[in-house]
């Protein structure tokens, strides 16, 4: 089993000798969050301009980074979240730091406020062009979904399908998917609709402690 976590930047607290980052536990450690229209150059060594929230210098972060890796964890960037969109992208300043910091790749957490159907190709594309390691993506839960698939506990409106298109065209660049699995929904029916189009790994989340809605269903239920 491979478990991934994401590390909130803004929660950890500060230090000048070793961050909490540190003691994350997972075999996949993301960094949440970074902002697309980054402007961080290379050599520039600090976090201004990142989107990252942590409160320590660049070098404790990076040393953090260095110790997960010893320990064989895979450390990722990952872009987006739903603080910040996609309007504006700079690739080579996203990767000038992942490099930086010694991440293994980038993660795309796209989290649309309007829909575009080929905005999630654009953006594939556009990392997977540049060879940013590797590269994964955070994707909707009913994302997956063709036209006539609906969640079975509720429709999502405009997420239903919403990665299909991008998965189809340029899901070659990506080396595995999350299934983002807010509150209510069907793991597997949301597995079984991914792996018709993506044929790579595959990873189920789960949103942990209490959920945003209180009639959620447990991903065991379904097991």
């Amino acid at each position: 089993m491979t478990i991934g976590v994401y590390f909130q930047s803004w929660s950890s607290a500060w230090s000048s000798q070793r961050l909490d980052l540190e003691d994350c536990e997972g075999d996949v450690i993301y960094l949440a969050f970074v902002n697309p229209a980054c402007s961080y150059v290379k050599g520039q060594f600090t976090l201004a301009g990142t989107g990252l929230d942590f409160s320590s210098d660049f070098s404790l972060v990076k040393k953090a980074i260095a110790s997960l890796k010893s320990r064989g964890k895979r450390v990722m960037l990952s872009v987006g979240g739903a603080t910040y969109q996609f309007q504006t992208v700079h690739v080579e300043n996203l990767v000038a730091l992942q490099q930086d910091l010694g991440c293994d790749g980038i993660d795309i957490d796209w989290k649309p406020t309007s829909y575009d159907s080929n905005a999630f190709s654009l953006l594939l594309k556009q990392f997977g062009e540049k060879k940013v390691g590797y590269l994964s993506a955070a994707v909707f839960s009913v994302g997956g979904y063709g036209e006539d698939q609906w969640i079975n506990a509720q429709p999502q409106g405009m997420y239903t399908g919403l990665n299909r298109k991008g998965l189809l065209e340029a899901g070659h660049y990506l080396d595995w998917i999350n299934i983002m699995s807010y509150d209510v929904f069907n793991p597997t029916e949301a597995f079984q609709a991914y792996r018709s189009i993506f044929s790579k790994d595959i990873y189920l989340g789960f949103e942990v402690g209490p959920q945003a809605l209180e009639t959620f269903v447990l991903a065991r239920d379904f097991v």
